[in-house]
């Protein structure tokens, strides 16, 4: 297994999903756990349907804003080393 795939396999071990706590049209947030603090989180999976112009812009707006924000709530993506 190379180290960017051990990478993502660590974070989502480290994360688990429990129930849905809300849908849109452009994906679904769960209520989770981090099982490293014990502290509850909600997780945020974007619906990436298979579109011939590839991923919707909506999508790339929003994880563009996701990495900008600094906030204790907001785990901060970092690239696989």
């Amino acid at each position: 297994m190379d180290k960017k795939s051990e990478f993502g396999r660590s974070k989502q071990k480290r994360y688990k999903k429990q129930s849905v706590i809300g849908s849109g049209a452009y994906g679904e947030v769960y209520k989770g756990i981090d099982t490293k603090t014990k502290t509850q989180i909600a997780i945020k999976k974007i619906k990436l349907d298979v579109e011939s112009e590839g991923i919707p812009s909506t999508a790339l707006r929003e994880i563009a804003l996701l990495r900008e924000i600094e906030h204790d709530h907001v785990v901060k993506y970092s690239n696989p080393p």
